[in-house]
């Protein structure tokens, strides 16, 4: 049987199933929304800036062909 104290896991899952259904509920203008959004805007303008490495082959470097 689980804990029936405070901090039982039945507890904290009520919690986060609570902040979820919270989260649901805002239209997802919720401040993480927006700068999960942000972060994958600047990653996206960053990896399109970075210049593609040039592809060594290990195989030439041996054998020559």
């Amino acid at each position: 049987m689980a804990k029936k104290g405070k901090n039982s896991g039945k507890f904290q899952q009520d919690a986060v199933i609570g902040r979820f259904a919270k989260d649901a509920r805002s239209g997802g203008n919720s401040v993480t929304v927006a700068q999960a959004i942000r972060q994958g805007v600047r990653n996206a303008e960053y990896a399109a800036k970075q210049v593609e490495a040039p592809r060594v082959s290990f195989k030439f470097l041996a054998t020559g062909k």
